[in-house]
């Protein structure tokens, strides 16, 4: 994929270098002579840049490692510099002037030296003298100074026509400018590539200009420039504002997600991405106690990136802080204003202060709700525009083999492996976090027998080994040849005869009745409790047909049930869809059929899902379920209570996935087939557990602190 290549390498920062004394620095005799003309119409300005550190305030994160602890040192790759664009802007009480365009200037990879030790940098940004001149004509004697410095490393090319629009607009509509990274698109600017990593300023740094215009005759050599970051001798300035000098702190506009094999150890071997998932009881141990086998597991194969938002602020931007029972209040967000947790620990323990929301740029159509055409909103959206969600698409998604993640080497000492990068987005409420407009990984499971189901005695369990691990090459990969596998409140069946069979014998109980005027003493009929969730699930309100059984002596009988068959139940619409199968090839009507769709409609409604195979790329023909994870930022340690800031992606985290366990068999690869599939409007986090994905979000910093311009 080609994309335009940008100039600056994104760092972030969570504090700010102390600023010097308080005083007023007096110009001193010995400055040295500069002529009023210097260079021309430039006028020079240095500054210090801080890169992003451990400090700050953070959200509190659960997980292996204790974020408010730890941290995650960014790779060389992802720290370097190579352009940087200084942005002053001015600094007023009135919110129309407030950052209204000043000037810029543009510090090119050429002008950035690096120290002999490597670990900082020594430059300085040209500014236009007739931009600063504007500015200074629109000031009167007593007012402030002030000025907001931004800084951007590394910057975009629609970042650079934001800039450049604003030398004919002056206002401070650039403020809100965003960057869009379209997946789709081959040019699409990306703002994580390789030693070029989008960094944008961690907070507002207010900085105090010269008095007069006058006072910049002094600065127009580039050897002698004015010094943002220090105290300046050659004129008087006030440096009474609290941290008016010192370094400016930087962010990455992008966050980093990170993933390691986790699967448990079983067998007596590493389970390589594999979990067991589904039990079965089998004696007792020498305690009494029942022994439990796995007889399917599922082995992780793939892992896709979902709903990443396509337009991203430049500067971060957040709300004030507010109760929890307030409404967000979008209109008066705080730019370049530090997130602050809402409650202290995994316990759900609140701050003694509200927390706020990180604002993302599809706030205010969040608060509403995206719930359809998400193609406009995101890059690889689990959901297609009609709110539908298909999971034989995945491959479209932003899709990861995981094996050949994990034969990269290891990127840290925690054994996790760098998987991909993002965009913010965030939530701006509690009750808002839906699957529909959260960003989130879909994991692809592929069914695995063990060797207690293939050895088992069971037949349907051997039957279901042996289609399962296609042992006989009996897959094509064709969902209308291959057999079905039919899952039933946490049981699974091969092939719906076996569903028949397993719901009469869970409800129907054969019963002798002695009557001497029938040839052999008696006869059969059938005690049927017909309130069995099982049975009412496959044959509804109606019979059940016969029922086939042996007595005490082996002797087989089928006895008819007197009731007539529901021809709504599942069990009827089947035999009805499986009167249609070619004789020659065994090819039943396609999935989109009328008989089809009825049978699956009903058998979904009676809470069965079924698993029909497909052929991936990668592992072949088999049966593969999905299972959903949305990605967690603020984790307030209560299982199927959201709170807020919970679900969301924020820049210069690094997100650490690991997936612990797998509770159950995932969702179907079609949602016809999926008796509760995800919908836009479903919570991101309810009480159905499928997965256990362990996350850890570490504030993404780097091995060097200090970067001087």
């Amino acid at each position: 994929m080609v994309h335009y290549n940008k100039w600056l390498i994104g760092l972030m920062g969570l504090s700010l270098l102390t600023a010097c004394s308080d005083d007023v620095v007096k110009p001193v005799d010995n400055h040295p002579v500069v002529s009023p003309e210097g260079d021309g119409e430039g006028v020079f300005m240095a500054i210090n840049i801080k890169m992003p550190s451990a400090t700050g305030t953070r959200s509190f994160t659960n997980g292996d490692n204790s974020s408010n602890s730890g941290t995650e040192v960014g790779q060389d790759f992802e720290n370097t510099v190579r352009t940087v664009y200084l942005v002053l802007a001015q600094k007023s009480d009135d919110k129309d002037l407030n950052n209204k365009f000043i000037a810029w200037g543009e510090i090119p990879t050429n002008k950035i030296i690096p120290s002999t030790s490597g670990t900082d940098y020594t430059t300085t940004a040209k500014f236009s003298k007739t931009d600063i001149s504007q500015y200074y004509d629109g000031l009167k004697d007593e007012d402030s100074r002030d000025v907001n410095v931004f800084v951007f490393c590394n910057p975009t090319l629609n970042l650079r026509s934001v800039l450049q629009a604003q030398e004919t607009a002056r206002n401070n509509a650039w403020i809100n400018a965003a960057g869009i990274y379209d997946a789709n698109d081959a040019t699409s600017e990306i703002i994580w590539s390789e030693n070029d990593f989008l960094m944008t300023n961690a907070s507002i740094a207010t900085r105090t200009l010269p008095q007069t215009m006058e006072d910049w005759n002094y600065y127009t050599l580039e050897t002698n420039p004015f010094d943002l970051s220090g105290l300046n001798s050659q004129v008087e300035i006030d440096n009474s504002i609290e941290n008016s000098r010192g370094a400016v702190r930087v962010e990455r506009t992008a966050a980093r997600f990170d993933f390691r094999d986790a699967s448990p150890a079983f067998e007596g071997k590493n389970a390589n991405n594999l979990y067991e998932v589904m039990f079965q009881t089998d004696g007792t141990d020498e305690d009494g106690n029942p022994i439990s086998n796995s007889y399917l597991n599922i082995e992780l194969t793939k892992m896709s990136f979902v709903n990443m938002a396509k337009s991203y602020y430049y500067l971060r931007r957040v709300t004030q802080r507010t109760p929890l029972d307030s409404p967000v209040d979008l209109n008066n967000t705080i730019l370049c204003g530090a997130e602050y947790p809402w409650f202290i620990d995994a316990t759900g323990t609140f701050a003694s202060q509200p927390g706020n929301y990180v604002v993302s740029v599809y706030a205010n159509k969040m608060l509403t709700g995206i719930t359809d055409d998400f193609s406009t909103y995101y890059n690889y959206p689990v959901f297609s525009n009609d709110g539908s969600i298909d999971n034989s698409v995945f491959d479209h998604w932003g899709t990861t083999v995981i094996n050949t993640l994990l034969d990269n080497p290891t990127d840290n000492e925690d054994k996790y492996h760098i998987w991909r990068y993002s965009t913010e987005n965030s939530i701006p409420g509690v009750d808002i976090q839906k699957n529909g407009q959260t960003t989130g990984v879909v994991f692809k499971g592929k069914m695995v027998a063990p060797d207690y189901a293939v050895n088992s005695n069971d037949d349907n369990l051997k039957e279901l080994a042996a289609i399962i691990n296609n042992t006989d090459n009996r897959l094509t990969g064709d969902p209308s040849v291959d057999p079905i596998l039919y899952l039933f409140a946490g049981q699974l069946y091969a092939t719906w005869p076996n569903v028949e069979q397993a719901a009469k014998q869970a409800a129907i109980t054969p019963v002798w009745v002695v009557d001497n005027n029938h040839t052999d003493g008696g006869y059969w009929t059938l005690e049927i409790n017909r309130g069995n969730t099982f049975f009412h699930a496959v044959f509804g309100d109606g019979g059940c047909g016969s029922y086939t059984f042996k007595d005490t002596n082996g002797t087989e009988y089928t006895v008819d049930d007197p009731l007539e068959m529901s021809t709504t139940c599942p069990n009827y619409l089947w035999h009805q869809w499986d009167t249609t199968k070619d004789p020659t090839t065994g090819n039943r009507p396609g999935m989109e059929e009328e008989l089809t769709l009825a049978f699956k409609k009903a058998a979904t409604e009676n809470n069965f899902t079924l698993y029909q195979t497909s052929i991936d790329t990668t592992t072949g023909p088999g049966y593969y379920c999905y299972y959903y994870y949305w990605n967690r930022h603020n984790d307030n340690g209560k299982n199927g209570i959201m709170a807020p800031m919970e679900f969301c992606v924020i820049r210069n985290n690094v997100y650490k996935l690991s997936v612990s366990k797998i509770s159950q068999l995932g969702h179907p690869r079609h949602s016809v087939n999926d008796p509760n599939p995800p919908t836009p409007d479903t919570d991101d986090e309810i009480d159905d557990v499928y997965i256990t994905v362990d996350v850890d979000v570490l504030p993404w910093v780097v091995r060097v602190n200090d970067i001087e311009f």
